[in-house]
């Protein structure tokens, strides 16, 4: 395979695991959300500023947080950039999220978020996402 085709495959790979795990986020699905996070994920939650280190911690502030969430789910991927060597890849994209409250009305959000997936021969896995960093809120 050439660098061209490897770099076209990767770059697929990446979107294709944000675009799955935006619709799993959206879904509220939280085995869904999991299933594309390596056992040894670590990332930090933008609202509270929690460290979440490992699944485990991943699904107890899942399971807290979507009962809060009564309405549909925003969750948008924006401006996504891949980088992609070898092995090895990550992406970084704006994120506008949040959900419609019990009035109705959207509360949402923007964010800065980095992937950072494992080994793109071990199947592509999040080992870090989402680092999100808040941009705005509205």
């Amino acid at each position: 395979m050439n660098a061209r085709h490897d770099i076209t495959t990767e770059d697929a790979a990446i979107r294709a695991l944000l675009e799955d795990w935006a619709r799993a986020v959206r879904a509220k699905d939280v085995d869904g959300i999991l299933a594309h996070y390596a056992p040894e994920i670590l990332s930090y939650d933008c609202h509270t500023h929690m460290e979440l280190k490992g699944v485990a911690a991943h699904r107890a502030h899942l399971e807290a947080c979507f009962p809060h969430m009564e309405g549909p789910m925003v969750f948008e991927i924006h401006e996504l950039e891949i980088e992609a060597r070898g092995d090895m890849a990550f992406g970084r994209y704006l994120a506008r999220c949040g959900a419609t409250g019990a009035d109705g009305e959207e509360h949402a959000g923007w964010n800065f978020l980095r992937e950072i997936p494992s080994s793109m021969s071990a199947g592509v896995r999040a080992v870090r996402p989402p680092d999100a960093t808040p941009v705005s809120q509205g």
